[in-house]
């Protein structure tokens, strides 16, 4: 189930459910070739108020491949709702 929301930016996104997220994520993980990367980053989290019960979470996906003894070349993209 899709949905197009506005973040506060005024940007328009398409609303996933986290888990198919992760799904996506760990299948790749899983079914991938190698990857030799420097260093490769998933951090997420989720954050609930039991008082109101809003839910939000973020995610952050990095990857770093050195380009020589003191340079580096990094990607990432992060989401958070």
């Amino acid at each position: 189930m899709k949905r197009i929301v506005e973040n506060p930016n005024g940007i328009f996104m398409a609303k996933i459910p986290m888990r198919k997220i992760l799904t996506l994520l760990c299948g790749l993980l899983i079914y991938c070739t190698p990857l030799y990367a420097q260093e490769l980053y998933l951090l997420g989290g989720s954050l609930g108020d039991t008082a109101s019960s809003d839910r939000s979470y973020s995610w952050s996906l990095e990857y770093m491949q050195a380009l020589g003894e003191y340079t580096a070349f990094s990607v990432s993209r992060s989401c958070c709702v």
